[in-house]
């Protein structure tokens, strides 16, 4: 905590100083809206942003020297919350998150931007609350006249429909669900913190990771990635207890509603199974477990998979949307994540109302144009992973960009400024941190089963994108990882400790 915290207060300080800087000399925006264009950082808010920076830095500044200062009055131990009791303290710090997020939520105005991901969303959401199969129109951007859809895996819209069915089909409904995932995420950072270090890390990370402002901003649009992290965040601390039939079957369950939610986890029982041989030491064990978690999962997706072959008339296991992305991160003009895409000609018009192909022929021509080019160009599609593993780490503020983009307008610059600089310094300097701490944590351990877990989770979900392409909100379910590593205290409990309460 210290070690973030000194990040932090250092990285206040640069804010503050380059504010009072850009104050006194003078600067042309246009170079430095041209760097961030490069970049692709801040769409179409740039212009405002950089035209209030020195104002923004200043206000960036003063919240980082803020948040710096509650982190090292909790390591002096010298506020009252600080020395409370395990339940009570939880419940302080989840309860100040849940107010921060309902003050960001009230106090940011947000539309759903049409053609996006949390208009298909939203809409599916919507048609499954009302018995209709989920349809989407490429012309008019909603279900009305629309073609039937499977462009994203529909759990998160299955999940958000359970509750429209009770209360009606609402944006703020939507974001309250939000409010209640991320509180979710910080009980189980801090629980599964708990188990590897100690309560007193636990204690830190459930801190950090409640204050961590894209955990804050994310709580504004309607987007599946938050409760895709909770339900990681999830499965990793279920793949730590100690294996059982219902522990088992427990995330087998979560393992499918996963895949159903983002077909990128469908492997992940790959690195939970490598984490268990590492502990345990027995590889019959973990192979049984990955086989009836694999069963499970295949069980909960078979409905999904029924009604896409009945529409499609062919098989469609996840998703309508795989060979659009691998067509995005493998063609001449790739750039490794979504950014500049717009002058890509795909030779397949998804969007003409007299198209002749359904949507599951598209996405799967779409991946045989991308396959080919692969493996016409090996080199050049490899080269490319570099600029994709940069996407998906560079940045943490891309919830600030999914959060404003149709109503930035509504909002002062310096506002905008300092919502997308405060997450991206807090998240450098959490950064550097982790990397500090995962360096001490493998000379001091070498590959423990804990560091395994750790980096292996890492290691997976950055794997999984190269073939096709990466945002930088796609590292969401990594943060748990990121702060509970970041704020370690290597005196903490040893590995030996951790072995024994799980044998116990």
């Amino acid at each position: 905590m210290k070690r973030f915290a000194t990040l932090l207060l250092i990285m206040a300080c640069l804010c503050l100083l380059a504010g009072v800087l850009l104050q006194i000399l003078r600067f042309d925006p246009q170079v430095i809206m041209e760097y961030l264009g490069a970049l692709g950082l801040y769409g179409v808010t740039a212009e405002s942003f950089v035209r209030a920076i020195s104002p923004s830095l200043l206000v960036t500044g003063l919240l980082l020297l803020l948040l710096a200062t509650i982190f090292l009055l909790y390591e002096r131990n010298c506020v009252e919350p600080f020395r409370w009791s395990e339940r009570k303290f939880l419940l302080f710090i989840i309860g100040l998150q849940f107010t921060i997020g309902l003050a960001t939520v009230s106090l940011t105005p947000y539309n759903i931007k049409v053609g996006g991901d949390e208009a298909w969303y939203f809409c599916q959401a919507k048609n499954l609350a009302a018995g209709i199969d989920p349809a989407w129109n490429y012309v008019t951007h909603d279900s009305e006249g629309g073609e039937p859809t499977a462009f994203y895996p529909i759990g998160y819209a299955a999940f958000l429909s359970l509750f429209f069915i009770i209360f009606g089909a609402k944006v703020w409904l939507a974001q309250a669900l939000n409010l209640l995932i991320f509180a979710g995420i910080t009980l189980f950072t801090y629980l599964l913190s708990k188990e590897f270090f100690g309560q007193r890390m636990a204690r830190q990370a459930a801190l950090v990771i409640a204050l961590t402002p894209s955990q804050i901003f994310f709580t504004i649009p309607i987007l599946s990635d938050p409760l895709f992290a909770l339900l990681v965040v999830v499965l990793l601390y279920l793949a730590h207890k100690k294996a059982s039939t219902a522990n088992t079957l427990l995330m087998g369950i979560l393992l499918g509603f996963a895949t159903l939610t983002r077909s990128v986890s469908f492997l992940f029982p790959i690195a939970l199974a490598i984490y268990r041989i590492t502990r345990d030491r027995k590889w019959k064990p973990a192979l049984l477990q990955v086989i009836a978690m694999g069963i499970i999962c295949c069980s909960i997706l078979l409905p999904w998979q029924i009604r896409n072959y009945k529409v499609f008339k062919q098989f469609v296991p996840f998703d309508t949307h795989g060979g659009w992305l691998f067509w995005m991160g493998n063609n001449p003009h790739a750039t490794g994540t979504a950014h500049g895409f717009d002058v890509v000609p795909l030779d397949v018009d998804i969007f003409s109302p007299k198209r002749e192909t359904n949507e599951a022929q598209r996405d799967q021509i779409l991946f045989q144009r991308g396959i080919s080019w692969a493996l016409s160009h090996p080199i050049k599609a490899v080269s490319i992973w570099p600029k994709k593993i940069f996407f998906l780490f560079y940045r943490d503020s891309k919830c600030v960009s999914w959060s404003i983009r149709s109503s930035y307008e509504a909002i002062p610059p310096p506002i905008i400024g300092a919502m997308y600089l405060v997450t991206d310094g807090y998240y450098y300097a959490l950064g550097l941190s982790f990397l500090i701490s995962i360096i001490i944590l493998i000379k001091k351990e070498r590959i423990s089963p804990r560091v395994w877990l750790t980096a292996g989770t890492i290691l997976y979900f950055t794997l999984i994108y190269l073939p096709f392409l990466t945002e930088s909100r796609y590292h969401l379910p990594l943060m748990p990882l990121f702060v509970i590593v970041a704020v370690l205290k290597h005196s903490s409990i040893s590995w030996a400790d951790v072995n024994k309460k799980v044998d116990s």
